[in-house]
């Protein structure tokens, strides 16, 4: 369900018209984006680690994480 949110947010960030925006809110609008790409590394990187701590790996067949 939250994948399906998310994929649902960068489809609307694809079809945005950016081209009349000022360079100000150009700006404002890639620190914004840029601010939640962290928060979803950061999640990201919570999953991996929980992940790799658990061995998740040897479920799906491999020897290790890399």
């Amino acid at each position: 369900m939250r994948s399906e949110q998310l994929q649902n947010v960068v489809s609307e960030l694809e079809s945005e018209d950016i081209d009349p925006l000022t360079d100000t809110a150009l700006a404002e609008d890639m620190v914004e984006l840029r601010r939640t790409m962290d928060r979803l590394e950061f999640q990201f990187s919570r999953r991996l680690w929980l992940f790799s701590k658990r061995r998740g790996y040897i479920t799906l067949g491999f020897v290790s994480l890399i």
